[in-house]
């Protein structure tokens, strides 16, 4: 899931709502970009975005860079991830456990074929 909400991590339904569902969420973040090259900054960073979902298996919140300096997204030089909230510090912080079961299923952690690749990263936007 794609948002542009930086204070993510700060709302405690909107982070149950993550972890609960075994979501991957991005945070756009770019100070003064316009939504245009928000997304082209996603675009150019988008190899990373693959690596990084690949690697990082879900539920979990991270931010998207830009890079620096900012006219580097109108010449395709990609941005970079930074992960900010995994399910394990969700745990911890809020004292919540999801049951074995629900854990197991939002981790992705069905066997083969659980992590993801390009062929399943699937993205949702919202505003």
């Amino acid at each position: 899931m794609l948002t542009n909400d930086r204070r993510i991590r700060s709302r405690a339904l909107e982070l149950r709502a993550v972890m609960t569902s075994g979501s991957r969420v991005m945070a756009l973040v770019g100070g003064s970009l316009t939504a245009a090259e928000l997304a082209q900054n996603f675009l150019n960073t988008f190899t990373k975005v693959e690596a990084f979902a690949a690697e990082h298996p879900a539920p979990w919140i991270a931010r998207v860079y830009r890079p620096n300096p900012v006219e580097g997204v109108a010449h395709g030089k990609p941005g970079s991830i930074k992960l900010i909230l995994t399910l394990e510090e969700w745990e911890q912080r809020f004292g919540q456990v999801l049951p074995s079961v629900g854990k197991t299923q939002s981790r992705g952690d069905a066997g083969e074929g659980s992590r993801a690749s390009s062929a399943s990263l699937r993205l949702c936007v919202s505003a």
